[in-house]
């Protein structure tokens, strides 16, 4: 018990962390990789369905892989629509669906990395 309250712990401040850049109106990002904004949303999404997925399973053990991923990538999605919703108040930020899309994707992809981590174990 006491890891899966760590691991929602994780997840919990990996979402204020989430939440406290979207507050900043402008972030020190690359300009020259194309798509650097979708890049960087999938990017930390990853490591937020990552620890999600994580804390999911502690608390869901007997859930399948399958319904673990969906939920995850719902959750992340949901998030991300949040996320974007609290931008669209941002002096300098705007919202978009298509950075919805890349944070479902970077959940995805968490998922991904931690399926591929437990399976290495």
């Amino acid at each position: 018990m006491k890891g899966t309250t760590l691991n929602w712990m994780l997840v919990l401040g990996y979402a204020a962390l989430i939440f406290f850049l979207s507050a900043q109106s402008t972030l020190p990002l690359p300009k020259e990789i194309t798509y650097h904004d979708k890049f960087m949303h999938s990017l930390g999404y990853l490591g937020f369905g990552f620890l999600l997925i994580r804390a999911l399973k502690g608390s869901f053990p007997s859930f399948s892989f399958s319904k673990l991923l969906w939920l995850t990538v719902l959750l992340c999605a949901l998030y991300g629509i949040s996320d974007e919703l609290h931008q669209s108040f941002i002096p300098g930020r705007d919202a978009s669906g298509y950075d919805v899309l890349a944070d479902g994707i970077g959940g995805y992809l968490g998922v991904i990395v931690w399926r591929i981590r437990c399976l290495l174990k």
